[in-house]
């Protein structure tokens, strides 16, 4: 039987996607499943791995019951996934605890110590990225001064498409994507010796599996596996690549100069480049892209779709009675209000910094928080909603003006991209052309096209590009819109920089009472 299809597996934060695409990047099905995420404790996230793999298996086995497509056809399977965080396994493949994930904030002491002795601007120098408390190496050392018994039990520190991949397979390894943003050294693409002698972690180096390209094919779909998903054993899986490298790849990002957003849950803004980009120093990423290449990745982890759906749960019960009393998504409604209110918002800026890890990029301030700034009596929910719409761009400009590199165009993918007044909004804000590609699903379009290079059904990463992602809308900026954005932008900026230290003093004040309480 011909194979004519792929299979993209994309472990999200809060959601596991499938997808089969043929070999011109058309979505044949499409199927995807909640994650459930604990929190232990204030600022913890973790996952249950065997409910995670669970959720995983369900979600492909649900996506091959409702397709047309033969599990002989499928050609091979890739898996891209979020990045960094704690997966451990013990010499015999199972759970040594709770998975720790990226968005995980309980290492912020830490982070504040390394930062007052100096270890955190080493840190940058050798990995090209800024350290969060969700960090792989820096989870292992709050496991190493918190809970030792845990890392005494492990054998490997796996990421999350590590451990999709090993239940498939039974096969350990990761790739340099992973590598580079656990982090390693960015110049080497690999492991650094030098890096976990700096966070005290030399003693564990045994945990870190070994490293392949993405597109090597690691083994095949185990019988077991191949039961519980409705693949056929054997289907060619390969290593796989980190979520950041498989939206890009998705998107048809891969030449120097191009630039990408992902307006999901974790807001990546990236730029492809040749050589490493260490600029601004202390702030963002630098990962390991495909075919020798460097992505910077100015991410706003609280300043994505998060912020939408935080709107939503809060503020928006009529909106969603009216949305389900029309048959239609609640997004159509808040798009129809939002485009009530004027450029501006009716004076109301919107600083979308919600996640509990703070900010990375374009600055670093794990205690960093939202606001809204310049509310009066006269302000509506629709001036709200509006300026969470504005905010969000604007914080997509902020990291591009960091980046310092000409922007042209940008491709926008994530679920926000579905939205036509949030696409023209960031059109305006950032002065730029706004492409939208084909496909909802860039993390599976990337790990679909890695598997295709890996068994050889496109010689290069280029072909395979250029035979699957296609531009299917197109956002022009209102030259008299991006001339204001500008102007809302130098307030925008000046009232984030002035507000670090406060941002600083919340948290010590906060800190103490839970303490207190407690």
């Amino acid at each position: 039987m011909a194979k004519r299809y792929l299979l993209g597996i994309d472990k999200g934060t809060s959601v596991i996607k499938a997808g089969l695409l043929d070999l011109n990047g058309n979505e044949v099905a499409m199927h995807h499943q909640r994650t459930p995420a604990l929190h232990g404790r204030p600022g913890w996230h973790e996952e249950d791995m065997e409910g995670t793999w669970q959720v995983a298996h369900h979600t492909i086995a649900t996506l091959m019951s409702k397709s047309t497509v033969e599990p002989d056809e499928i050609a091979a399977v890739g898996i891209s996934g979020h990045m960094t965080g704690a997966w451990l396994i013990d010499d015999q493949g199972k759970p040594v605890r709770n998975a720790i994930c990226w968005p995980d904030g309980r290492s912020i002491d830490l982070l504040m110590r390394w930062e007052h002795e100096g270890i955190l601007e080493r840190f940058f120098d050798i990995s090209g990225n800024a350290a969060t408390t969700g960090m792989t190496l820096v989870v292992l050392r709050w496991l190493k001064e918190n809970e030792p018994q845990s890392l005494e039990r492990a054998r490997f520190v796996l990421c999350a498409k590590d451990w999709i991949r090993f239940k498939l397979t039974g096969e350990i390894h990761s790739d340099e994507s992973d590598a580079s943003h656990m982090p390693g050294d960015i110049r080497q693409r690999s492991y650094s010796g030098q890096l976990l002698d700096l966070c005290g972690l030399a003693d564990y180096e045994y945990l870190f599996p070994p490293l392949l390209p993405s597109t090597a094919v690691v083994g095949g779909v185990l019988p077991d596996a191949a039961q519980a998903t409705g693949l056929a054993p054997g289907t060619p899986v390969v290593v796989g690549i980190g979520d950041a490298v498989a939206n890009s790849i998705g998107t048809g990002l891969l030449n120097e100069g191009q630039a990408a957003s992902v307006l999901g849950t974790s807001f990546m803004n990236i730029a492809v480049s040749l050589n490493p980009i260490l600029k601004p120093p202390n702030v963002g990423f630098e990962m390991a892209m495909v075919e020798g290449k460097w992505i910077r990745v100015l991410p706003n982890y609280g300043g994505g779709t998060l912020n939408l759906d935080w709107f939503i749960r809060n503020f928006c019960n009529s909106q969603a009675e009216v949305a389900k009393a029309r048959g239609t998504s609640i997004f159509s409604v808040l798009e129809e209000e939002a485009a009530g209110a004027p450029l501006g918002s009716n004076g109301v800026i919107y600083h979308p910094y919600l996640n509990t890890t703070g900010v990375i990029a374009p600055f670093n301030n794990p205690t960093a928080r939202g606001q809204f700034f310049g509310l009066s009596v006269q302000n509506t929910h629709h001036d709200l909603l509006h300026a969470v719409y504005e905010g969000v761009a604007l914080s997509m400009l902020d990291c591009y003006q960091a980046i310092q590199v000409p922007i042209k165009e940008i491709r926008l993918t994530g679920g926000g991209a579905q939205c036509a007044l949030w696409c023209q909004i960031i059109s305006d804000c950032i002065g730029a052309r706004l492409l939208i590609p084909s496909g909802r699903e860039s993390g599976v379009m990337g790990a679909a096209i890695t598997a295709g290079v890996g068994v050889e059904l496109y010689p290069d990463f280029q072909t395979a590009v250029d035979q699957n992602v296609q531009i299917v809308k197109e956002f022009v900026p209102d030259e008299t819109a991006t001339a204001a954005y500008r102007e809302i932008y130098g307030l925008y900026k000046k009232l984030r920089e002035d507000l670090g230290v406060h941002w600083r003093l919340r948290d010590s004040i906060y800190r103490t009472l839970e303490q207190r309480g407690s």
